[in-house]
């Protein structure tokens, strides 16, 4: 885990077990405008003890990006014990896969995500999805502020 930012922008909590994809999802976020503090954890598990060690007084994170496949308890365990968190459950989460397993998707929205994001295999496109994500989800759309 990454030394929590002492900031009052938007900052990013990403769980990803992935060296590699973790290197390009930092790279694709930087280079589509999101030069935000990011939180990092390898496991669902690392991150959901630091945010429910949080008071209420504390920054939360903007945004949550969640890997599906993760080690120990997966992606799909943590976002539904996420939103089933009346402290946590208003923190947006973004589905992050490389899968296209249509019962994942529908699962993940089930549960309550509030996006679902195949990552692309090509750089370029990659960054494309994180400058549209960051058009949205920190240009037009209103984030909680707690």
């Amino acid at each position: 885990m990454e030394s929590q930012p002492d900031v009052s922008g938007p900052t990013i909590l990403l769980v990803e077990d992935s060296p590699e994809d973790l290197r390009i999802l930092r790279r694709a976020l930087k280079r589509a405008g999101m030069d935000f503090p990011i939180l990092h954890f390898e496991q669902g598990e690392d991150a959901l003890r630091f945010l429910q060690r949080q008071s209420p007084a504390e920054d939360r994170p903007s945004l949550i990006m969640l890997d599906v496949n993760l080690p120990g308890i997966d992606g799909l365990e943590i976002l539904r014990l996420l939103k089933a968190d009346d402290r946590l459950q208003q923190i947006p989460v973004i589905m992050l896969t490389t899968t296209v397993d249509e019962h994942e998707v529908l699962e993940c929205y089930r549960l309550g995500a509030n996006s679902f994001i195949r990552k692309p295999l090509e750089f370029d496109q990659f960054v494309e999805q994180m400058r549209r994500m960051h058009a949205f989800w920190f240009g037009l759309a209103t984030l909680p502020q707690e």
